[in-house]
């Protein structure tokens, strides 16, 4: 340090690592009940694998650090223009603030405290100087070197990622100069004495050997054996001085195993090239989804690139590059590694196109605690978004802050504590069931749930829907040479018509709708042949249908004796004027004639009819005697039917001259049909002198 001279001294005493501060998480297999649906399947726990992360367990995701210690670097970063305040470091334990103020009257860490703490109050901030996680202060009376301000940063933020048990992010140091790289210190637990004590003991000088730099850091045991997430991030402040195309060569090949951040410190660098290098290491991107690592034309070409990408991190002074480094830093916190959940890492399910998960939707990402939410990839159209991919790979996530687009700071909250919840894992990762079947290959009628419907082809082809298997027929219906296949009914025997009028032929599929190519038969009037001789569903129906008798007549239906083969003009009124019992009859076929069956006499009952067909209406009193049924024996009412015959006394009344209808075959089924049945009797008719059928 040869130009500034720097003390430091720490609020509240200096802190030391504390196991109440919980920031990580481990990863759990669960499993949960089976749920068959159609549309993503995350219950199955047969087929769609979960992880937990819970607070406080698993190892932390590791970051190497590959700094340019080249000889540019001994450039200034900024005149320090007096002793200067400084306030860095997280507050209140998730957010960041930087802040620097010359103060030439401070002479120590006290005034210097003094001048945060009225800074604070001024400009309406909520936090306070007893909420800050670091303070300094530093005399300065030169120029701060690219190194020194480096230097400066790296401390403030490795210190302050590391004070967790176990750390936020474990932090290994490589430099970078001359012709070659060094990896100075593997990722390890609580490393900030040991990088400041290599920093602290190093200086600039050398070039720039940019792609060598890049390959050593992705070559080291912290990015290759990081037992969770891990990231490279390469600190330059000038040019590669070697050929750019395998700068970008080495970046494609280091985000294939973790992404590499780029941060471009002070005038000297080229930030251009650097975000080509972010766009090749996987945490920046290119215009119209390119990418300078997919294989063809333009693979590798620093030239074409150029202009094309964003994504790297420029800082021109001490704050600058703290405060981009801090941002890196956090983001790797908030890195979860999700491998376990693909049944090939290199070729995850959910890149899979013929899987049908573009959005990310089949990665059910739940967070718990305070916040209990389900979150989405950025590029779904449901809502909250709140992550997205930390590698190229897709095999890394990262929760977002609303500075990245999130509905909500979830990567603050996660570090606050917000998502810290004791009875189940504090962040849940569902890979839903994905499909089996290989997609266009061939299926059968067997395969199709439900079973294939009328003219639906009876082969098919595999499709995937949300993660189901689903055999389709094919349209055109064709077998594999590309000759017509057989479609579900089509040449079953079919028939068109009823009675008849039936006619029998073959189910043809015409427009994907099964038609019988027969002919129904013309319909012809009913005749008394026991066929169904019109078509209308029913033999013998209908019979003699006439002017006179329009709707004909039904076998087993009434008829009058009188208008047997149409001799009447009108057989209904002749049926409703009726009074004889005798009369009316049942309309039947005899030997393929129609014929009118008359009723049987009976006793009279008071009903304003003639019922033993004597020629007089209600005569009870001598009825009763003369009617006997077929064995000879007379007649008798239930008991309950009794009053119907007035006790066999001529005293039955019709009022209005109304009357009952005549029914029933024989005497039994009258008596059972009349008077609404077994109920008690309710003629129209009454009997006199209290007597009531």
């Amino acid at each position: 340090m040869s130009e500034c001279e720097f003390s430091k001294a720490w609020s509240g005493g200096m802190r030391r690592k504390a196991n109440t501060k919980i920031f990580w998480f481990s990863l759990v297999a669960a499993f949960l009940v089976v749920s068959p649906a159609l549309g993503w399947n995350f219950d199955d726990g047969t087929c769609a694998p979960a992880a937990g992360f819970e607070t406080g367990v698993a190892e932390p995701p590791q970051s190497m650090i590959m700094l340019d210690r080249s000889g540019s670097m001994d450039n200034p970063s900024q005149t320090c223009g007096g002793d200067i305040c400084s306030f860095d470091g997280s507050i209140d334990g998730r957010t960041y603030v930087g802040y620097e103020y010359v103060c030439d009257g401070c002479t120590d860490a006290l005034m210097c405290e003094t001048m945060l703490s009225d800074y604070l109050s001024g400009s309406g901030s909520t936090y306070t100087i007893n909420s800050t996680a670091y303070l300094g202060w530093r005399s300065c009376d030169g120029v701060q070197s690219l190194w020194e301000a480096a230097v400066a940063a790296i401390d403030a933020i490795t210190f302050d990622l590391t004070q967790a048990l176990p750390d936020d992010v474990r932090f290994g140091l490589g430099l970078f100069h001359g012709t070659g790289a060094t990896i100075h210190l593997e990722a390890a637990e609580d490393r900030h004495p040991d990088i400041m004590a290599v920093l602290n003991n190093t200086s600039p000088g050398g070039g720039t050997p940019m792609a060598t730099a890049i390959d050593t850091a992705h070559l080291s045991t912290t990015i290759q054996s990081a037992p969770t997430g891990a990231a490279g991030i390469l600190v330059t402040d000038g040019e590669p001085d070697n050929a750019r195309s395998a700068v970008i060569q080495a970046a494609c090949e280091h985000r294939a195993t973790a992404p590499l951040y780029v941060i471009g410190f002070g005038g000297g660098t080229d930030k251009a090239f650097n975000d080509v290098l972010a766009g090749a290491g996987g945490t920046g991107s290119c215009t119209n989804g390119g990418d300078p690592c997919a294989s063809g034309t333009y693979q590798y070409d620093a030239t074409y690139w150029t202009g094309k990408c964003t994504g790297s991190y420029q800082a021109e002074n001490q704050t600058e590059f703290q405060n981009a480094l801090n941002q890196i830093s956090n983001q790797i916190a908030c890195t979860f590694d999700i491998s376990a959940l693909a049944t090939d890492p290199a070729n995850p399910e959910w890149d899979d196109p013929n899987q049908g998960c573009a959005n990310y939707d089949c990665l059910q990402i739940q967070l718990n605690g305070a916040v209990n939410q389900r979150i989405y990839h950025t590029s779904s159209t449901n809502a909250p978004v709140g992550w997205a991919w930390a590698s190229t790979n897709h095999t890394q996530i990262r929760l977002l802050d609303m500075a990245d687009g999130a509905a909500d700071d979830y990567c603050q909250k996660l570090k606050s504590g917000y998502l810290s919840d004791p009875d189940e894992n504090d962040i849940s990762i569902t890979r839903a069931c994905m499909c089996t079947q290989t997609a266009g290959g061939n299926c059968s009628a067997g395969d199709m749930v439900p079973p294939p419907g009328a003219c639906d082809c009876q082969v098919g082809n595999w499709v995937c829907v949300q993660g189901t298997d689903v055999c389709e027929p094919r349209e055109p219906c064709v077998n594999d040479n590309g000759n017509p296949a057989d479609k579900t009914g089509e040449g079953d025997a079919c028939t068109v018509g009823v009675g008849e009028c039936a006619n029998t032929g073959t189910i043809q599929c015409i427009d994907g709708l099964p038609e019988c190519d027969a002919v129904a038969g013309t319909p012809q009037p009913e005749v008394c042949d026991g066929l169904d001789n019109d078509c209308g569903g029913a033999a013998d129906e209908a019979i003699g249908a006439d002017d006179n008798t329009p709707g004909g007549l039904d076998i087993g239906g009434l008829c009058h004796v009188d208008c047997v083969g149409g001799a009447c003009a009108d057989e209904q009124l002749m049926i409703s004027n009726e009074v004889n019992r005798c009369n009316l009859g049942e309309f039947l076929c005899d030997s393929g004639t129609p014929a009118c069956a008359p009723f049987g006499a009976m006793p009279e009952v008071c009903n304003g009819l003639d019922d033993d067909c004597n020629g007089s209406v209600d005569n009870l009193s001598t009825s009763w005697d003369l009617v006997v049924d077929e064995n000879g024996d007379p007649y008798t009412l239930p008991s309950e039917y009794a009053a119907a015959a007035c006790y066999e006394r001529d005293v039955c009344s019709c009022p209005n001259g109304a009357r009952d209808d005549i029914e029933g075959t024989d005497f039994s089924s009258y008596v059972a049909g009349w008077a609404n049945g077994s109920n008690p009797p309710d003629p129209t008719c009454v009997c006199g002198e209290g007597l009531r059928p």
